[in-house]
């Protein structure tokens, strides 16, 4: 059988990658190698030395450029986390210490630099992070500071627990007294909710995820969407770790209706998190009331990453809903039938996330829409779409929905529809094919399924060949 947690898994990734694509925030920038001048190093040690900190700030904007745009490793001969530690304590010079931290950003971010495994072995770290949570609470460095923290808590457990240990979530959470709808301030909401989305990365205890997840949800209609993104992120790693204590805090503190606001059609990235957090939530067997009507917005948008996101969610709701009432509540509303003429005229990226739609569909028991089904076509649609490249989850997918029609129409004796569109498509030789593929999750499908149907799929005239 299918292993539909494989399919799954497969899918998600898929709809990730649409989020990496359209996202400035998660698409690498090429680099280009350009060579750093070895006497820089020294030139910005007699800078602070000679406590000529206009040079300095010039040389540690030269350097910052260089590092952004190449992977030279930092010399071992320098000392570099002491030495930007010291920056960092100049009192008359704000140009240095922000260039300083500017570096910093950068040098935590590029890991080909190697610079955070030399800060994680230095015994100056702690001083660079407690002069960085001091000049947290100036309004002339917070943002610089957020960017600096957010990179250092993006690596592993142990760089985010050096960091978090001592920043309290009432520091993370404060609100500014910048005005809220100023560039500035979104951008500390937004920095301060990644760095929230990198603790949630890991494991926490119960009473912090709780406290993270009120907290959250308290600041979530004031948020851009970049930011409840990555809100809801957090709240969705925090299941792992929260079990039971998550959907009870989710239900305790009405937290699900102001998430659902995330289900828009004018932010792939905030939809697809929102949906994943509700997926989340049908997997522990929380009943998700979907509005149809939304839906439809969705498929029947000229946005075709709102359609082809439309036809994974209905995928995943189906899928995932143990009452087995949702397939029935989106025939009913008009949502097959939209799916279908999706797979039938939508592009190829379009066509693909439909057929996992429609296999979902048939996979149900719809015994009340069974004559739909086979109205449709969908045996001869699913064998034409064979002629198109597909990845192996979908095909197993396609094999095991025709099985299921056939089981379903044998039982009610209807057999020979079933049979008629399968031949009328070259059905029988796309399936012995497929008996001989080297993948073995294709071949054992489709094996099955001969066995199972030999009968049916016969030609009249074969049988009659030997006589």
């Amino acid at each position: 059988m299918i292993d539909y947690k494989a399919a799954e898994d497969n899918r998600e990734q898929r709809i990730v990658n649409i989020r990496t694509i359209h996202s400035r925030n998660y698409v690498p920038k090429q680099k280009k190698h350009i060579p750093i001048d070895p006497k820089i190093y020294d030139m910005i040690l007699d800078d602070f030395s000679k406590c000529n900190y206009e040079a300095l700030f010039n040389n540690l904007s030269k350097l910052t450029f260089y590092y952004k745009h190449s992977d030279s490793i930092i010399p071992p001969s320098f000392d570099f986390t002491n030495f930007i530690g010291q920056c960092l304590t100049i009192e008359n010079s704000p140009n240095v210490v922000k260039q300083s931290i500017k570096l910093l950003v950068h040098l935590f971010y590029a890991e080909s630099l190697g610079f955070s495994k030399e800060f994680s072995n230095s015994p100056k770290k702690e001083e660079i992070l407690n002069q960085l949570l001091i000049l947290l609470n100036d309004q002339n460095y917070i943002e610089l500071v957020l960017k600096c923290l957010k990179n250092m808590t993006g690596g592993s457990i142990e760089e985010r627990d050096f960091v978090l240990n001592k920043l309290s979530f009432q520091t993370i959470f404060e609100k500014q007294h910048n005005s809220e709808d100023s560039p500035i301030e979104k951008n500390i909401q937004f920095l301060r909710c990644k760095l929230i989305h990198n603790y949630c990365r890991y494991k926490v205890s119960v009473k912090d995820g709780k406290e993270i997840m009120i907290q959250s949800i308290s600041l979530f209609p004031t948020l851009e969407n970049r930011s409840k993104i990555e809100l809801i992120y957090s709240i969705t790693h925090l299941r792992q770790f929260l079990l039971i204590d998550w959907i009870k805090t989710l239900k305790y503190n009405g937290l699900l209706n102001p998430i659902l606001t995330g289900l828009v059609l004018d932010d792939p990235e905030l939809t697809i998190a929102t949906f994943l957090l509700l997926f989340t939530l049908m997997k522990d067997r929380e009943p998700i009331d979907f509005d149809c009507e939304y839906l439809s917005q969705l498929l029947l948008s000229e946005n075709p990453i709102n359609v082809q996101i439309g036809c994974w969610s209905i995928d995943q709701i189906i899928l995932l809903d143990y009452s087995s009432t949702m397939a029935d509540k989106f025939v009913s509303n008009g949502i097959f039938a939209i799916i279908l003429n999706l797979f039938e005229n939508g592009s190829y990226e379009i066509k693909i996330e439909a057929a996992f739609a429609l296999c979902s569909f048939v996979e149900q028991d719809l015994t009340n829409y069974c004559d739909l089904i086979i109205n449709s076509n969908i045996i001869g649609n699913f064998l034409d779409f064979f002629g198109t490249p597909l990845e192996s989850s979908l095909i197993v997918r396609i094999i095991e929905s025709i099985n299921k029609i056939f089981e379903k129409y044998e039982k009610r004796n209807l057999i020979d529809v079933c049979r008629n569109q399968f031949l009328e498509n070259e059905g029988n030789t796309i399936f012995e094919e497929f008996t001989f593929d080297d993948n073995e999750d294709i071949a054992g499908p489709a094996s099955i399924f001969m066995s199972n149907f030999i009968d049916q799929i016969i030609q009249p005239d074969d049988e009659n060949d030997d006589d």
